[in-house]
């Protein structure tokens, strides 16, 4: 049963956020901050233990749903 949301923030292009949403109450669960531009695309991985997003500024960011936190940034 899928229990969390994700998608990026796009109420405000200059947030540039990724936000994890509890689907059974609506509460965030975690923000990711670090693009520097609009997010075009977001993925979680098949275990759910990290997240990959890409942006306008031109990098591809991997983020660990345990650590909440960046993990690796590349350049595209």
């Amino acid at each position: 049963m899928l229990s969390s949301f994700l998608a990026p923030t796009h109420h405000n292009f200059r947030d540039s956020t990724i936000r994890i949403v509890n689907l059974v109450d609506s509460n965030i669960i975690v923000v990711f901050k670090g693009h520097e531009g609009p997010i075009r695309s977001v993925s979680y991985d098949p275990k759910g233990d990290f997240i990959a997003s890409a942006g306008t500024d031109g990098t591809v960011r991997i983020w660990s749903m345990k650590e909440r936190e960046e993990v690796k940034s590349l350049a595209i």
